[in-house]
């Protein structure tokens, strides 16, 4: 995955439409994979959910944005720094 991070979008409307691009749903995947940053929402979640990537494999990587506050902000900003979750790789793929 050439990004360091992926925000998914907001939305009903973009949301329905990329759960159906398999091609979407896989560079979700990759980039699970890679372990890089993922940031969602609540509509987003979805994205992932249908991506394969379950609540319970989520990590301090994926994070939840309920608003743009600096406290919200926070989490996202520590999983730039850290750039890579090493704990999500695995052979073969969990997901």
């Amino acid at each position: 995955v050439l990004f360091d991070a992926i925000i998914l979008p907001h939305g009903k409307g973009a949301v329905e439409a990329l759960k159906v691009n398999g091609y979407a749903l896989e560079f979700i995947r990759d980039a699970y994979r890679h372990g890089k940053p993922i940031l969602y929402n609540d509509d987003s979640k979805a994205l992932l959910v249908a991506a394969g990537i379950s609540e319970d494999l989520f990590d301090e990587g994926v994070v939840y944005l309920k608003d743009t506050t600096e406290t919200a902000l926070a989490p996202w900003r520590k999983a730039l720094v850290t750039r890579r979750f090493h704990q999500r790789e695995a052979a073969p793929p969990r997901i």
